[in-house]
């Protein structure tokens, strides 16, 4: 036990001389463990490694060592040096840290809500997008249909006035042919009549033919017996 003692003295004292020819100054970390002896010297052995920054009741000084109540009831010796009169900056940080700690969760959230409410604002914004494009889309589809349709409204005029010049001409041939049936009728009417007048004159003409037949039969053949007559009586 005394040669380790001895051995980390010596090397506690190197360590000094080495840092005092160095001439560099050095700052103890918070994150320091101070060791805490059976005595008031460096002979004597370790019990315990305290964490810097816990709080300890002093008890009595002696050698540079300070006496201490630690852990409840435990007590040891420690040098002066690892001891202050206030808290470490460990305890003010995890002091602030545990008043912070708070707040820091709360930034964290809002700053998980804000990078949500992004998402959010992309996925509008490309689902406007992706609307806008479907409306122009639609829209190009409606405009070439709107084109389609003055096409076709242009094809149906032309059709229309090609069908009224059709039905013009066709109400003019009606009223021609309506014409031309009633000139064939008067024709058939004045033929009928024509024929009628022909028989008529037909009938006419063979009753003055029968007449006259009949009158120069009466005129002519008591003649002709006479002359007949007065042959034969000649003749006897």
């Amino acid at each position: 036990m005394m040669k380790a003692s001895k051995r980390l003295l010596t090397l506690a004292l190197l360590t000094s001389c080495f840092a005092l020819a160095s001439a560099e100054q050095l700052y103890i970390s918070d994150k320091l463990q101070a060791p805490v002896r059976a005595g008031s010297g460096d002979n004597y052995r370790i019990t315990k490694m305290i964490n810097a920054g816990e709080p300890v009741e002093k008890l009595a000084t002696r050698n540079g060592y300070v006496q201490i109540r630690y852990d409840g009831n435990r007590t040891g010796w420690i040098h002066s040096q690892f001891l202050m009169d206030e808290p470490s900056a460990r305890n003010y940080i995890e002091e602030a840290k545990a008043r912070y700690e708070p707040l820091l969760k709360e930034n964290e959230s809002l700053e998980a809500e804000i990078e949500r409410l992004k998402q959010q604002e992309e996925s509008n914004i490309q689902k406007l997008n992706d609307e806008k494009n479907a409306m122009a889309s639609e829209v190009e589809i409606l405009t070439a249909e709107n084109e389609a349709l003055k096409l076709e409204i242009v094809e149906l005029k032309k059709l229309y006035s090609h069908e009224m010049e059709l039905a013009q001409k066709n109400e003019e041939l009606n009223k021609q042919d309506h014409v031309q049936k009633v000139e064939i009728t008067r024709l058939k009417q004045e033929n009928t009549r024509l024929q009628d007048a022909n028989r008529s004159n037909e009938w006419t003409v063979g009753a003055l033919i029968l007449l006259g037949g009949i009158i120069l039969g009466s005129a002519i053949l008591p003649r002709l017996f006479a002359k007949t007559r007065r042959k034969r009586s000649w003749d006897f």
